[in-house]
């Protein structure tokens, strides 16, 4: 693999008979782009070399650059074999540049798959969760959490609302969470947490489970299901959902303020196509990017790939107000492709019993609907307006893409046939998704 400093490029192999410049832009927690000066190095050199195409690609649930850096070497690789082993639709006489975002997210991992911790049955806490949670809160309150977290392993429904109350302020303010229909207070945090704590979770590798890459080598048995909610929650696993939500909110963060701002420019200084690829809480990064991006034109194509947001985050009207992200519909120019698959586990089975605040839902209430919790990158997506979504199987390389009616936004693809787990995004049916956005 090409050597790791996001200051400089290296030339993927060959798509199309050319070369495939690299760069990667940092952003820290707050949104803010880290590496200025490679964000402008990318504009002047797009908007002076005459590229008709770029790529931004947003990483989700890698701890490091390394990870993400195997992320985006993975999916191009792919896609340059499939683009040399089809006659269409290969980009041809396109000139593309490939931007990578690092952000600095939280990877949990289960013992079967890359993903969040959702589910674990493991109860321990480790630095990270503490650490993570801590670096948002004033000295007392983090030494308040540190003493919790070192306490009893169970504790009591006041306990858990005082946890709550504490971690509250570690987690986004509504207004940085762009997909969420109103904000959350300690005792909606203290709901959540408290059905995430309380809940049995049951599941178990069978043979050969996944590898690092999300493939399967065996299958799952059992599911997750919510338990009667008893008066006593591990607080580790409580710690730990939290983490997951801070993570989440962190994403909407790096879209809205940062990754928005260099996809405003691209728009704005450029006359590149932009293609824009996200997986798991990265499709919240590009997609909130997307719905609150300046400029004065529109991204040419989204790919999310097993999006970690809620399904009904495109809708029409959930209980009289819009989806979060419905926005992202009117600023692309074609309909924005969103995969999901039964066999990614967390997505499937996990995601709705941790992510579940009040502002999670499409994001917004829909009280006592256990459902509404669940994920697009599991279920698909839900709710669309009239006429604004069809849903087809992924296609497989060879295969055509249906066409679609003009009123068609989003295409919801059933990956079953070609996504084998939540980290399975680098494969020949991702590859060839990517190659019709291109063409």
């Amino acid at each position: 693999m090409p050597p790791i400093n996001p200051q400089r490029i290296y030339d993927f192999p060959s798509l199309s008979a050319q070369q495939i410049p690299f760069y990667a832009l940092t952003f820290d927690k707050a949104g803010t782009c880290t590496s200025p000066a490679t964000c402008d190095a990318v504009i002047d050199r797009v908007a002076a070399e005459g590229y008709s195409d770029v790529i931004l690609f947003s990483h989700g649930w890698n701890n490091d650059w390394e990870d993400a850096n195997a992320v985006y070497h993975r999916f191009l690789t792919e896609t340059a074999a499939i683009a040399d082993a089809h006659s269409g639709p290969p980009p041809v006489m396109r000139k593309i540049l490939y931007l990578g975002m690092i952000w600095p997210s939280a990877a949990f991992v289960w013992p079967w798959e890359d993903g969040p911790d959702i589910a674990a049955t493991d109860d321990t806490v480790t630095v990270d969760d503490v650490a993570i949670l801590s670096e948002d809160l004033p000295e007392a309150a983090a030494q308040q959490l540190a003493q919790l977290s070192a306490g009893p392993d169970m504790i009591d429904a006041a306990t858990l609302h005082d946890l709550a109350a504490l971690l509250l302020p570690a987690l986004a303010p509504a207004e940085a969470d762009d997909d969420s229909g109103n904000g959350t207070t300690a005792q909606d945090l203290a709901d959540s947490l408290a059905q995430g704590s309380a809940t049995a979770a049951a599941p178990a590798p069978v043979t050969g489970g996944f590898d690092s890459g999300g493939v399967a080598g065996g299958g799952l048995v059992g599911e997750v299901k919510p338990a009667g909610l008893s008066d006593l929650f591990g607080i580790r696993k409580a710690l730990r959902l939290a983490t997951v939500l801070k993570m989440k909110d962190r994403a909407g963060v790096v879209g809205r303020r940062g990754v928005a701002e260099t996809l405003g420019r691209l728009l704005a200084e450029t006359p590149a196509r932009v293609h824009l690829v996200g997986h798991s809480y990265g499709a919240k990064v590009v997609l909130s990017a997307l719905s609150h991006a300046p400029g004065p034109r529109k991204a040419q194509s989204a790919l999310v790939l097993q999006p970690a947001i809620n399904r009904f985050a495109f809708s029409a009207d959930v209980l009289g107000r819009p989806g979060g992200l419905r926005p992202a519909l009117t600023r692309v120019e074609r309909p924005i492709l969103a995969t999901h698959s039964v066999h990614d586990f967390p997505l499937r089975h996990a995601f709705h019993l941790a992510v579940n605040r009040r502002k999670d839902i499409g994001e917004v209430d829909i009280a006592g609907v256990f459902d509404a919790y669940h994920a697009m990158g599991g279920y698909g997506v839900a709710a669309p307006a009239a006429g604004e979504m069809d849903a087809i199987d992924l296609p497989a390389p060879g295969n055509g893409y249906p066409g679609s009616a003009a009123t068609v936004r989003v295409r919801s693809l059933d990956g079953r046939s070609g996504i084998s787990g939540h980290a399975d995004v680098a494969n020949p049916h991702t590859a060839w998704a990517m190659l019709h956005n291109l063409a």
